[in-house]
This record gives C-alpha cells, sequence and structure tokens, in this order.
C-alpha cells in the first residue's frame, strides 16, 4: 500500500488530495468490479489513474487496468496529470457551491455518441434513466434545459482526455 498527498491551489485556497493505493502491481494500478462496465467505472478509474501518474513511483508502471464482468479496458500514461486533477478539483470546488451539469452516463453517452445518445442516456422510456435520479431532479429544479452548454463542455472536459488515454477493444 502506498499514500501520497498532493498540495493543490484552488482559486487562493490550499487544498490537499489524499490518495491511497493498495492495488498494485509492477504493470500499474489493477481495480475490477464484478458487474457491467459503466461510466462511473471509467470516471473513477480516471481518477486513481491521475492520482498514480501525478504521484509516480519507481517500481510502477503509470498504467490502470479495470476488470469488469463484461471486459476490461486500461488507460496509457498520462504526461500532464497533475494539471488534469486541478482542473477536475477546479470543478468539484465550484459543485460545492452550485449544481454542475455533469451526469456520468449521459456525458459518457454524449462524448462517445454525440447529443441523441445523451439525450437518450438522459431520458429514456425503456429503462431507468439518469434524468430520473431524485437526487438530479431536486438539484436542477427549475432548469428547463439541463443538457445545455454547460453539460457538454463538462462532459467534454472530464471524458474527453479519459477517452484519449483509454484502451478498450470493446470500443
Amino acid at each position: 500500500p502506498q499514500t501520497h498527498t498532493l498540495d493543490v491551489a484552488l482559486n487562493g485556497e490550499e487544498w490537499q488530495l489524499q490518495c491511497s493505493f493498495a492495488d498494485l502491481r509492477p504493470a500499474g494500478l489493477l481495480r475490477w468490479r464484478y458487474g457491467l462496465t459503466r461510466a462511473g467505472d471509467r470516471l473513477a478509474a480516471w481518477l486513481q489513474h491521475l492520482a498514480l501518474c501525478a504521484t509516480p513511483l519507481d517500481f510502477v508502471a503509470r498504467r490502470t487496468r479495470w476488470l469488469s464482468s463484461d471486459g476490461e479496458f486500461s488507460l496509457e500514461p498520462c504526461d500532464d496529470a497533475a494539471s488534469r486533477l486541478h482542473e477536475l478539483l477546479n470543478m468539484y470546488r465550484q459543485g460545492l457551491s452550485e449544481p454542475l451539469h455533469f451526469y456520468p452516463r449521459t456525458a459518457w453517452a454524449f462524448q462517445c455518441k454525440g447529443p441523441s445518445a445523451a439525450r437518450a442516456a438522459w431520458q429514456s422510456t425503456q429503462t431507468f434513466s439518469e434524468g430520473d435520479d431524485t437526487a438530479y431532479r431536486l438539484a436542477l429544479r427549475g432548469i428547463d434545459q439541463p443538457l445545455d452548454a454547460r453539460f457538454e463542455t463538462l462532459a467534454r472536459a472530464v471524458y474527453g482526455p479519459l477517452q484519449a488515454l483509454l484502451r478498450d477493444e470493446r470500443e
């Protein structure tokens, strides 16, 4: 097990990000979940991968591998991991004071397949959609169009860099 602390300045505030790894191997970080791969799995792997790449260890490759019941994906080394983490922490900080227009499953659909796939993920008549989540409905009450330009900007900012380093034969 390894633990590291990253010091980050966000809008003049000093923040610390605590990174702990228990599943390190010489080939990199290994994570798994028994179930179908979800957008949240990719996001979790991305955050952990950025932390690994921002605090490189001599005995561990800067790669992350995620195993699911329907296959696996991996993430290649990220050379600008500290700045990517800084961007994501800025988004997180903003989200502490106002609802962010970021919804993991819908944003992944948007990033991979475009606006029509995002609308289908957000509001489906076939299955429980992300837009049906009561937490989102409460946070976004009074907002007519949650899949607006802010959503598209956040989806690209979070998932664009991840997608560039993602290796997944299923996609």
